[in-house]
């Protein structure tokens, strides 16, 4: 909704290509702080931490707005999705017709609800202003960066940029993708837990810490989980989009029509066959995928991650273990990555469904073929790397990965030219 005076421009002498989002403690000053590197009408992309409270993810690389907030989303007052473009605001300065300004909705379906964020498209090529942060002298206002979109690409003119705007929404590229099996409600409210001494936690459990705790409130007639349902409620009044729980979400993303089923199921919804589950491959060096559920359902898959430490701490997501890996993607951060290992799979475990989703063409919402491409080429160079044995090279590294897809190595290498490289042995 805005054109800047030299695109979008920021204060100090920033670089004018760059946007700057903040999300304000009640005092109105900056507890988070983020940098977008792309953006064009409603794509808020490549985005960089630059503060957090307690100074975790600072100098992180996310792919859009939505990874970093899922990474973030300890330190806001409610943790819900739908409400970070809402959220994030930007110093504006410059007049805005009143009357129009996040006056018309985006409407979407997400786990059965309709949800709705707000823009402004009739304001597309108004002239102001966007700040990195408020000037002592003041002069203009915060504003949610959802009311500001969509941005007037620098380089392209006025009648342009209204012109391809009309064409997007025509071709409905303003409305965020969802992918189908997040769009239906989730089956069963708050499903009933099943016996056993390690078993996911439902919907409304969240703050338990232990499953003797589970079964105390259970035991003493759900009053404590009603407590805690109460509590979630009064969190989340503000927002029409429910909390799934873990098991719905799992189990969408588990169907087979899902290329990212990889870390779950075969094609078909088998069980994969022929390779035993690795228990142990939390080791330093290997590679990993992050699951795509909790905070990564809308992230890009697949996210490849090689392990460059482990810690301990709380048991995470219905589990018992107290294992975490700290990890490295491949764009380097100022800090390691922390995840619990039931939120990562092995890279064998993952990586034939990649290529399958890659020769099928099934990138488009995921980053884009390119994106794809050099991140199998990373994994599997890392990979190769990583065992401090290997003797053969890294072609035979990605055979013994991608059985159906053997002898393609350096077709795939080809292809890549620029992706990124890693040692192997050869």
């Amino acid at each position: 909704m805005v054109r800047a005076t030299c695109g979008v421009a920021t204060g100090g002498g920033a670089d004018a290509s760059r946007l700057h989002l903040s999300v304000l403690a009640p005092t109105g000053a900056p507890v988070i702080k983020l940098r977008v590197d792309k953006v064009e009408f409603w794509t808020l992309e490549n985005i960089t931490v630059l503060q957090s409270p307690d100074g975790s993810q600072v100098g992180a690389f996310f792919p859009h707005v939505n990874a970093a907030m899922g990474q973030l989303k300890k330190f806001l007052p409610h943790s819900n999705a739908a409400n970070y473009i809402e959220l994030l605001q930007v110093y504006v300065v410059g007049a805005l017709d009143e009357a129009v300004l996040g006056k018309r909705d985006i409407r979407f379906k997400l786990y059965g609800e309709s949800v709705s964020t707000r823009h402004s498209p009739e304001l597309l090529t108004a002239p102001v202003r966007c700040l990195e942060a408020e000037p002592l002298e003041g002069g203009g206002r915060w504003l949610p960066v959802a009311v500001l979109r969509p941005f007037a690409p620098a380089h392209l003119p006025d009648g342009e940029c209204i012109s391809r705007m009309k064409e997007l929404m025509r071709q409905d590229k303003h409305i965020p993708f969802v992918r189908p099996q997040f769009r239906c409600a989730p089956a069963g409210v708050a499903p009933t837990p099943v016996t056993g001494a390690k078993r996911p936690l439902p919907a409304g459990f969240e703050g338990f810490q232990t499953v003797a705790e589970l079964m105390a409130s259970e035991a003493s007639g759900g009053a404590i989980a009603s407590a805690a349902a109460g509590t979630w409620s009064a969190h989340s009044h503000h927002s029409t989009m429910p909390c799934p729980s873990s098991e719905a979400a799992t189990e969408a993303l588990a169907a087979p029509s899902d290329p990212r089923s990889a870390c779950r199921t075969a094609e078909g919804g088998a069980k994969p066959k022929g390779r035993k589950r690795d228990k142990y491959f939390d080791k330093k060096g290997n590679v990993v995928v992050a699951r795509q559920q909790g905070d990564m359902l809308l992230a890009y898959w697949p996210t490849c991650l090689v392990i460059v430490g482990k810690q301990h701490g709380a048991p995470k997501g219905g589990s018992n273990s107290p294992r975490y890996v700290l990890t490295e993607g491949m764009l380097p951060s100022a800090s390691p990555g922390l995840w619990h290992i039931t939120e990562v799979a092995p890279l064998p475990e993952v990586l034939s469904t990649v290529w399958r989703a890659y020769s099928d063409g099934r990138f488009t919402h995921d980053g884009g073929k390119q994106r794809m491409l050099e991140a199998m080429v990373w994994a599997v160079q890392k990979q190769n790397a990583a065992s401090p044995k290997a003797s053969h090279a890294v072609e035979q590294t990605w055979d013994w990965l991608v059985p159906e897809a053997a002898g393609r190595w350096k077709e795939l290498l080809a292809a890549a030219s620029g992706a990124p490289a890693a040692t192997s042995h050869s």
